[in-house]
Protein backbone atom coordinates (compact mmCIF):
# COMPACT_ATOMS: atom_id res chain seq x y z
CA UNK A 1 0.00 0.00 0.00
CA UNK A 2 1.42 3.39 -0.95
CA UNK A 3 -0.32 5.41 1.76
CA UNK A 4 -1.95 4.31 5.01
CA UNK A 5 -3.86 6.64 7.28
CA UNK A 6 -5.45 6.28 10.70
CA UNK A 7 -7.69 8.62 12.72
CA UNK A 8 -7.41 7.57 16.37
CA UNK A 9 -10.10 8.74 18.77
CA UNK A 10 -7.46 8.90 21.50
CA UNK A 11 -3.82 7.92 21.70
CA UNK A 12 -1.57 7.52 24.72
CA UNK A 13 1.96 8.87 24.47
CA UNK A 14 3.31 5.29 24.61
CA UNK A 15 1.14 4.16 21.72
CA UNK A 16 1.95 7.30 19.71
CA UNK A 17 5.65 6.62 20.25
CA UNK A 18 5.20 3.09 18.86
CA UNK A 19 3.51 4.49 15.75
CA UNK A 20 6.27 7.07 15.26
CA UNK A 21 8.96 4.40 15.76
CA UNK A 22 7.44 2.33 12.96
CA UNK A 23 7.47 5.16 10.40
CA UNK A 24 4.12 6.88 10.97
CA UNK A 25 3.79 10.68 10.93
CA UNK A 26 1.25 12.85 12.71
CA UNK A 27 -0.66 15.57 10.91
CA UNK A 28 -3.44 17.22 12.89
CA UNK A 29 -5.74 14.39 14.06
CA UNK A 30 -4.39 11.92 11.48
CA UNK A 31 -1.51 9.46 11.52
CA UNK A 32 -0.16 8.39 8.15
CA UNK A 33 2.76 6.67 6.46
CA UNK A 34 3.66 6.32 2.85
CA UNK A 35 6.20 4.60 0.66
CA UNK A 36 6.44 7.57 -1.73
CA UNK A 37 6.28 11.34 -1.47
CA UNK A 38 5.69 13.89 -4.21
CA UNK A 39 7.51 17.21 -3.86
CA UNK A 40 7.49 19.90 -6.54
CA UNK A 41 6.38 17.43 -9.20
CA UNK A 42 8.99 14.76 -8.47
CA UNK A 43 8.33 11.42 -6.75
CA UNK A 44 10.71 10.12 -4.08
CA UNK A 45 10.80 6.99 -1.96
CA UNK A 46 10.75 7.62 1.76
CA UNK A 47 13.44 6.64 4.23
CA UNK A 48 12.28 6.63 7.84
CA UNK A 49 14.88 7.64 10.38
CA UNK A 50 14.69 8.10 14.11
CA UNK A 51 17.32 9.78 16.25
CA UNK A 52 17.61 9.13 19.97
CA UNK A 53 17.36 12.44 21.82
CA UNK A 54 17.39 11.33 25.45
CA UNK A 55 21.12 12.16 25.88
CA UNK A 56 21.45 14.68 23.07
CA UNK A 57 23.39 17.87 23.81
CA UNK A 58 22.86 20.98 21.71
CA UNK A 59 25.99 22.75 20.47
CA UNK A 60 26.92 25.89 22.38
CA UNK A 61 25.57 28.28 19.71
CA UNK A 62 22.15 26.57 19.80
CA UNK A 63 22.07 26.67 23.60
CA UNK A 64 22.69 30.44 23.38
CA UNK A 65 19.82 30.86 20.93
CA UNK A 66 17.49 28.79 23.12
CA UNK A 67 18.47 30.79 26.22
CA UNK A 68 17.95 34.11 24.40
CA UNK A 69 14.53 33.00 23.13
CA UNK A 70 13.48 31.80 26.60
CA UNK A 71 14.09 35.36 27.86
CA UNK A 72 12.15 36.97 24.97
CA UNK A 73 9.16 34.65 24.59
CA UNK A 74 6.58 32.97 26.77
CA UNK A 75 5.31 29.47 26.01
CA UNK A 76 1.63 28.81 26.69
CA UNK A 77 -0.08 25.50 26.10
CA UNK A 78 -3.78 25.92 25.49
CA UNK A 79 -6.54 24.87 23.13
CA UNK A 80 -6.22 26.20 19.60
CA UNK A 81 -8.30 29.26 18.80
CA UNK A 82 -9.52 29.29 15.22
CA UNK A 83 -10.77 32.64 13.97
CA UNK A 84 -10.63 34.77 10.84
CA UNK A 85 -7.46 36.59 11.92
CA UNK A 86 -5.54 33.33 12.32
CA UNK A 87 -6.89 32.00 9.04
CA UNK A 88 -5.76 35.20 7.28
CA UNK A 89 -2.30 34.68 8.75
CA UNK A 90 -2.35 31.07 7.48
CA UNK A 91 -3.53 32.23 4.01
CA UNK A 92 -0.64 34.67 3.84
CA UNK A 93 1.97 32.06 4.79
CA UNK A 94 0.78 28.76 3.30
CA UNK A 95 2.66 29.41 0.03
CA UNK A 96 5.86 28.73 2.00
CA UNK A 97 4.82 25.17 2.93
CA UNK A 98 5.61 22.08 0.86
CA UNK A 99 3.55 18.94 0.39
CA UNK A 100 -0.19 18.74 0.96
CA UNK A 101 -1.63 22.08 2.08
CA UNK A 102 -5.09 22.50 3.58
CA UNK A 103 -7.23 25.25 2.03
CA UNK A 104 -8.11 26.69 5.45
CA UNK A 105 -6.67 26.46 8.93
CA UNK A 106 -9.84 24.96 10.42
CA UNK A 107 -9.52 21.97 8.06
CA UNK A 108 -6.09 21.20 9.47
CA UNK A 109 -7.32 21.22 13.07
CA UNK A 110 -10.86 19.91 12.72
CA UNK A 111 -10.59 17.29 9.98
CA UNK A 112 -11.89 14.27 11.90
CA UNK A 113 -13.90 12.30 9.35
CA UNK A 114 -11.27 11.07 6.92
CA UNK A 115 -10.66 12.23 3.39
CA UNK A 116 -14.07 13.94 3.03
CA UNK A 117 -12.72 17.12 4.59
CA UNK A 118 -10.12 17.69 1.89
Amino acid sequence: MLVEHYYPQSLSHTRLDKYLASGWFRSAPMLYRSQLICLEGDVYSTVNIRIRLDNYQFKKRFRKIIHRNEKRFTVRIQSARLDEARDRLYQGQKHRFRGFIFDHLHQFFLCQSGWECF
